[in-house]
């Protein structure tokens, strides 16, 4: 058996409609309850429990009856401070609203004008005039030399089913009456705005929307960085759905709420960042007071000309080197020739704000086009800034040179026949690249540690020679150099025993001469051609 002791004082309140903080009728409060537990006959008697019930409980005047069915759960009320921020969002910053919960907190120094028609400051205390029972909040609110306003028809846009009357709501009412206030109580808008006000409260879709407004900018930042992620690294973005997909299993629950998952809405992201990471590029290139730009015009995979262009500024005295643009040349051109290129970089510093006065050098890959002495790029844009300062691409240069040089030598156009005689043998048969990365495999088992041979499990295929490619001799020479045991060991395999170019090539790259010419292309490409490039 339980022993409840009940301690009642009176304070005012209202009738049956009553509010907090209203003043009219004295009615029985449950202040405190002692619970008393009987002592166990296994056990020293307990400690009474005295639970204040100011904050859990307050007994109206209502029947026992009625208090008992209330027994279902319902939705929480807003307090104080939450209300007043809530309806200070609702106007624009500045204004001074008078309501219950602001004029409570507050010493309020409203004064009611002179004449009968004016606003009386006491309705915003009046539970029969300014609250609802069934929201539980004071819905009057006041603005002085505009009028009164509904919290809870403003807060759901409310309008006049007949006339789109949108008085209490979106615009001030005027009619300063008692009368006027009850009959807003009873009008279909405000009853609209307080069945809004109850399912917004309930309603599970209302539940998942607050918490997708609350965690708004967290779920739109990781969503963000996840895609920047992927593309940085060269993933396809229609993999984007999948990757979100396989974050929200590992435990990121809140991207649940982004649903931005269809190829325009990633290309939409993608372009909105594009812009942001160029605008700060460009800011930090007009606070360098001068920039320099590379500029080339490459042919993507649709055969389409395109003119790449990146810049070069210094920033916290270090040199930075930044992605500008990439735009069609042919797009209001007819080829793309001298003019068209100039134009294109003119066109692309005027959209991305840049002064072509700080424009102080141009480099390039040296072609005609770029560099010629009249109608050149180079000399196009000197026209409109003369300090401009043309540069040659070292690395196309170095290309160039290693090019021209081989022509010297004859014995480097013989290795250049070689290598591409090699590449061409193996590349054009599966059998016999194949046994060229079987055998890779086994010197490097050979050769190696253990542990070193784990880390170089993987066999490589040869590049092609071809001046036409940028220093791609280089790359066929690195490659024969570093297995060159492998090569000569496929080469004189008993399966190709029978093989003329396979003996006619075991013969020519066995030899001393070839060995060292090989070797001091490899010692020139790692003294000269990798500290220059």
């Amino acid at each position: 058996m339980l022993n409840l002791k009940f301690q009642l004082h009176f304070r005012p309140s209202a009738n049956k409609t009553s509010a907090p903080g209203a003043d009219e009728t004295p009615v029985a409060v449950l202040s405190d309850v002692t619970v008393e537990e009987p002592p166990s006959k296994s056990s020293n008697p307990k400690p009474s429990q005295s639970v204040s019930t100011q904050q859990v409980l307050s007994v109206a005047s209502s029947s026992p009856a009625s208090s008992s069915k209330q027994t279902s759960t319902k939705p929480s009320l807003p307090d104080v401070s939450t209300t007043r921020k809530m309806i200070d969002d609702l106007f624009p910053a500045g204004e001074v609203v008078h309501s219950f919960y602001h004029c409570t907190e507050t010493k309020c120094s409203y004064q009611k004008e002179k004449g009968k028609k004016k606003f009386d400051h006491a309705w915003l205390f009046r539970n029969d005039l300014s609250y609802d029972v069934t929201t539980g909040l004071w819905w009057l609110l006041f603005i002085k030399e505009q009028g009164m306003y509904c919290l809870l028809c403003r807060l759901h846009h409310a309008k006049g089913k007949h006339n789109k009357s949108t008085s209490y709501g979106m615009e001030p009412a005027v009619r300063f009456q008692t009368a006027a206030l009850i009959e807003h109580c009873r009008g279909k808008k405000h009853q609209d705005s307080i069945a809004a006000e109850m399912l917004k409260r309930t309603s599970i879709f209302q539940e998942k929307l607050d918490e997708r407004n609350l965690h708004r900018q967290e779920i739109l930042y990781s969503a963000f960085m996840s895609l920047y992620w992927q593309v940085q690294h060269g993933i396809a973005y229609r993999n984007f759905p999948s990757m979100l997909k396989m974050m929200r299993a590992i435990g990121l629950e809140k991207l649940e709420h982004f649903q931005h998952e269809s190829l325009w809405s990633v290309r939409g992201i993608l372009t909105t960042m594009g812009r942001v990471i160029k605008e700060k590029i460009t800011n930090a290139a007009k606070e360098a007071k001068c920039y320099g730009l590379m500029v080339d015009d490459v042919t993507d995979i649709q055969v389409k000309e395109q003119n790449i262009i990146f810049i070069q500024y210094v920033q916290n005295a270090k040199v930075q080197i930044r992605f500008l643009a990439v735009n069609d040349l042919l797009d209001g051109a007819v080829s793309a020739n001298a003019q068209a290129i100039t134009d294109n970089v003119k066109q692309e510093l005027v959209k991305s704000g840049l002064d072509i006065h700080n424009f102080l050098s141009l480099a390039s890959d040296g072609a005609s086009v770029m560099v010629g002495k009249h109608n050149g790029v180079a000399a196009l844009l000197k026209r409109e800034n003369p300090r401009l300062i043309n540069i040659h691409c070292i690395c196309h240069r170095l290309a160039l040179a290693c090019g021209d040089s081989n022509n010297e030598v004859q014995y480097m156009l013989t290795i250049e026949r070689l290598l591409l005689q090699l590449y061409k043998w193996l590349e054009n048969s599966c059998v016999k690249t194949a046994a060229y990365l079987k055998m890779q495999l086994r010197v490097r088992d050979m050769q190696l540690p253990a542990e070193e041979s784990k880390r170089h499990k993987i066999g490589h295929k040869l590049q092609r020679a071809c001046r036409t490619r940028w220093l791609s001799t280089d790359k066929a020479v690195l490659g024969v150099w570093q297995d060159y045991v492998a090569i000569l060991l496929t080469l004189s395999a008993e399966e190709f025993r029978n093989d003329a170019t396979a003996l006619g090539l075991l013969s020519q790259m066995k030899t001393v001469k070839f060995i060292g010419r090989m070797r001091f292309s490899f010692v020139l490409r790692v003294c000269v051609c990798i500290p220059l490039c």
